[in-house]
């Protein structure tokens, strides 16, 4: 564990993690970046004020691979758009972070073909094209973009992504409940299962828990798309799907606007800035990066250690964000232990790392936090300290911070979830958010979409 902020920053922008060109992160020609964009984009040109952004809701990234060997899959996800489009592409990365290990990005060890379909309106398939061919295949560690489909569809209107796949490597899939239509082939038992790309058959082999979602729903736009990336709270563990397609953090607090989910279970701060880059790299697509890691690692690093990873966090986004983009940063969730599955308050007690009386490292953090995460010479300082700069004052790289905190603790500080004397009423282990938990950050507006860019 590095222990303090300049051994942190010096590692991050003197070493290997900043090496590249600056100008090949936001470089948008497909011919020299395969993946980034459509191979016809140039015939649909940007209108003033347009990028080539984020439209869709319910975009995950990859964060595990099949197991028994599975080469073969088809499934639909469900989504829709958060503002009317003319056209429409769609990418998937043939990469995942190593959610049950490491939280490392790895390649998928083999190109990955895909086929890739638009059903809009239901039960109307519409098939994708790569540089006019039917199949595309993206590299190992790559990712692939569909050319642009001219579609209408208005805003807030659901629609479905197909996608089938073939690679002599278990494929990259994000676990998440919500496969309405889903199966799997596997080199020792099912083979190849059927492309229902091109047609609208209902048959399926079966529903998984495993799924294959887009990290891209792509058309010209100035809508501003949100990315959020942080750990299992972002990613929503603990939620349960419904009608809609809202899901976690991001999904539900995002209102009207496209989002992109990149969180990880188990992921910290001092794992993410270890291996990033592929989750950053998707903040060209979008004009706000919401960041929300700080939980995992509460118990065994300082204050200043974690300020300082923030700090480093940021950075990153800021270099790999579009010009005009906003970066934000949560508040730490509370940690408990319940004698009574969360009826009381009394019955909590803080897990280890963390507090309930309000002198904890996370009460610390949250508190630097609201102060504006001052900071100086290039490091954070503490709250209160004059001749430092905050966020939100243009030389700062945060321009908000979202309480999240404060929509789910009993009171500011106390390091306890709100009670109504019903069990397990926002949360059920103390540590995630239930369903109710997700949306009471959402209905208090915790995270303030008015701020979005």
């Amino acid at each position: 564990m590095l222990s303090g902020s300049g051994s942190l920053l010096f590692g991050l922008f003197g070493g290997f993690a900043f090496r590249g060109s600056r100008e090949a992160l936001r470089y948008d020609n497909p011919a020299v970046a395969p993946g980034i964009l459509p191979s016809n984009a140039a015939e649909f040109p940007l209108r003033r004020g347009e990028y080539y952004g984020q439209v869709g809701t319910n975009c995950w990234v990859p964060s595990g691979l099949s197991t028994r060997q599975r080469i073969s899959y088809f499934g639909a996800q469900r989504h829709s758009v958060a503002c009317d489009v003319t056209e429409i592409a769609v990418r998937f990365a043939n990469w995942f972070v190593n959610r049950i290990g490491n939280k490392m990005e790895y390649a998928v060890h083999a190109q990955t073909a895909y086929s890739i379909a638009i059903e809009y309106p239901a039960g109307t398939v519409h098939p994708l094209s790569f540089g006019g061919h039917s199949q595309g295949i993206a590299d190992a560690g790559g990712e692939i973009c569909s050319d642009f489909l001219p579609v209408r569809i208005p805003a807030g209107a659901q629609f479905w992504v197909r996608v089938a796949t073939y690679s002599l490597a278990p494929y990259a899939l994000t676990t998440n409940p919500q496969n309405p239509l889903t199966g799997s082939g596997s080199m020792d038992s099912a083979g190849r299962v059927a492309d229902r790309t091109r047609s609208n058959s209902s048959a399926d082999p079966r529903s998984r828990s495993n799924g294959m979602w887009p990290v891209g729903i792509l058309a010209r736009t100035r809508h501003g798309g949100v990315l959020g990336i942080g750990d299992s709270i972002m990613q929503g563990v603990g939620d349960e799907h419904d009608d809609s397609d809202g899901y976690g953090l991001i999904g539900r607090a995002a209102g009207n606007h496209a989002w992109l989910n990149a969180g990880v279970s188990g992921d910290s701060l001092a794992k993410f800035l270890g291996s990033c880059h592929k989750r950053l790299s998707l903040a060209r697509y979008v004009k706000n990066i919401v960041f929300q890691h700080g939980v995992n690692g509460m118990a065994d690093t300082d204050l200043a250690t974690l300020q300082a990873e923030m700090l480093a966090t940021w950075m990153q986004g800021a270099r790999f964000k579009r010009p005009g983009a906003r970066l934000f940063q949560t508040t730490i969730t509370p940690s408990t232990r319940s004698s009574d599955d969360f009826r009381t308050l009394e019955g909590q007690q803080a897990a280890p790392g963390f507090s309930t009386g309000g002198n904890g490292t996370r009460e610390s953090l949250n508190d630097w936090l609201r102060d504006g995460a001052p900071i100086r010479d290039g490091r954070p300082v503490a709250g209160g300290s004059r001749r430092a700069s905050r966020m939100g004052d243009g030389s700062h790289p945060l321009h908000a911070v979202f309480d999240v905190a404060d929509a789910l603790e009993s009171s500011r500080n106390s390091g306890k979830w709100k009670v109504n004397g019903t069990a397990n009423w926002l949360t059920a282990d103390g540590l995630h958010p239930n369903r109710a938990g997700y949306l009471q950050v959402r209905d208090a507006r915790a995270i303030d979409v008015g701020t979005f860019a």
